[in-house]
């Protein structure tokens, strides 16, 4: 096997080079369980996945290597790990989603506006927000024909939101946690030496978005009283971080969150608001997803499971390996370890060197 470091982008090099190579179905593997989550079909514009595992059968085979290890019933993802990942890779869209989209065009229209908005507007997100990746993988949106960007408006950050999820970002696994994975998973365990937890994992996506919010939507800070936990709801600080914004440089902020708590936070705070809803889990049969979309549904699976195999591919992408750097996180960059022997291995190495070439030649 040789190991790769590549983008979350360069994943489509390896699904153009199984189309090339006339691979017309992959099998999406999770090692740790010994299962397939779905199978990948390529028919012309649009990826199928069919073959989904059920909710049933993961959760049997969760139960049946977690055991009484009560860290393993805690670290192992979960089913709604899969539904997570199909969400922030932009595929399954909030059940309110058309309203949502009305609302941001009437936003849009607003603050292009000053007799319909005398004011500047800010849109304000929750944490739960950033973890469902809203801005960076579900903009740009479309109504009544109009494409709207995420550029297109104005953003602020509160440092609660900040720090809610820069206090997940601190566990690891333990030189125990390892040697009780090694018992059940073997040497595949190895690769989780030191590395985040699930809990981390998911916390480090969502640092994704907010870097890109500060970043690529130039996130204007709101500052936040300080948090000491158990004793004053956090929901309060953040909805009052962004009033007290909102008061301060008077213009109007406009909050975003999945929780509806939240909507009462912001009416006692006179923000106005929208609450997003993904409702419960879908049951999946035969879904269509874009080339966009699958390459962010392998990353996040890469990432949120730590592992996972294209078997037809020869081919395992590692989301975390030991000695994984912080930067390589804010890069999308994760391990491919492809088999030399694989139909694809010389024309995706290629391909990659290819790539990379024209785009330093592009950026010097």
């Amino acid at each position: 096997m040789i190991e790769k470091f590549i983008s979350r982008e360069e994943l489509m090099i390896l699904l153009n080079e199984s189309i090339f190579h006339e691979k017309t179905h992959i099998m999406v593997h999770y090692p740790l369980f010994g299962i397939n989550l779905f199978e990948i079909e390529y028919p012309q514009e649009r990826y199928r996945l069919t073959n989904i595992i059920s909710k049933e059968k993961f959760i049997n085979l969760r139960e049946s290597k977690a055991l009484d290890n009560k860290f393993l019933q805690q670290d192992l993802p979960h089913y709604s790990d899969i539904i997570y990942c199909f969400g922030t890779s932009g595929y399954l869209k909030p059940t309110n989603w058309n309203e949502f989209t009305k609302w941001v065009s009437n936003i849009y229209e607003d603050s292009q506006n000053l007799s319909r908005s005398p004011r500047k507007i800010f849109i304000a997100p929750d944490t739960n927000i950033l973890y469902n990746r809203v801005f960076s993988r579900l903009f740009p949106i479309t109504y009544s024909e109009k494409e709207i960007k995420a550029k297109e408006f104005n953003y602020v950050l509160s440092d609660a939101v900040k720090k809610e999820v820069d206090h997940q970002i601190k566990w690891k696994y333990t030189k125990r946690n390892i040697e009780d994975m090694t018992k059940i998973f073997g040497y595949i365990a190895k690769q989780f030496i030191n590395r985040g937890t699930l809990i981390t994992r998911k916390a480090k996506l969502a640092q994704y978005e907010m870097d890109y919010l500060r970043q690529e939507l130039k996130a204007t800070n709101a500052e936040a009283k300080e948090w000491e936990r158990d004793k004053e709801d956090m929901d309060i600080i953040i909805t009052e971080s962004y009033s007290q914004f909102q008061s301060k440089n008077k213009l109007d902020v406009i909050m975003i969150s999945a929780d509806q708590i939240m909507a009462d936070h912001a009416k006692n705070n006179e923000l106005r608001y929208f609450i997003l809803s993904w409702g419960l889990p879908p049951i999946f049969k035969d879904i269509y997803f874009g080339h966009q979309e699958l390459i962010n549904l392998l990353y996040d699976l890469a990432v949120t499971f730590g592992i996972i195999q294209l078997r037809d591919l020869g081919v395992t992408l590692f989301g975390i390996w030991h000695g994984k750097k912080t930067e390589e996180y804010a890069t999308e960059t994760i391990k491919m370890c492809i088999d030399e022997k694989s139909r694809i291995y010389k024309d995706v190495m290629r391909d990659i060197d290819i790539v990379r070439k024209l785009n330093t030649k592009h950026f010097t």
